[in-house]
């Protein structure tokens, strides 16, 4: 009889470095890094808070995150969203950011989403 055991997708892995990479920019900006447990995550990874002279300044944006090379080609990022998605970020409370992590690069790219009618991002 074969074991199975449950999988731990390589997706996650390359997940995790694409939000470990945004929290470095934003923690040695000294700015504020509140990862969303992935439990509550519907279309935000983390909220950014903004800190300009050690001062927190009560301007926080959230974020949705991806990362991998299906996100980037030679021209642009594309970040898909669903209706859904799309329509959660026109209407959320707050400014929302996409971020595209090239893991090949080790570099992110990011966009306002919350505004945008754009199909893909």
């Amino acid at each position: 009889m074969v074991k199975q055991f449950p999988s731990k997708k390589k997706t996650t892995a390359q997940a995790r470095e694409g939000i470990n990479f945004v929290r470095a920019i934003v923690e040695q900006s000294n700015c504020i890094f509140q990862e969303i447990d992935q439990h509550n995550d519907y279309g935000c990874d983390c909220l950014i808070e903004l800190v300009e002279d050690e001062s927190p300044k009560g301007f926080t944006v959230a974020a949705q995150i991806k990362s991998g090379s299906s996100f980037v080609s030679k021209k642009c990022c594309t970040l898909k969203a669903t209706r859904s998605q799309r329509n959660y970020w026109a209407n959320h409370s707050l400014a929302v950011v996409g971020i595209v992590y090239d893991p090949k690069e080790k570099t992110a790219y990011w966009t306002e989403i919350s505004r945008s009618n754009h199909s893909h991002y």
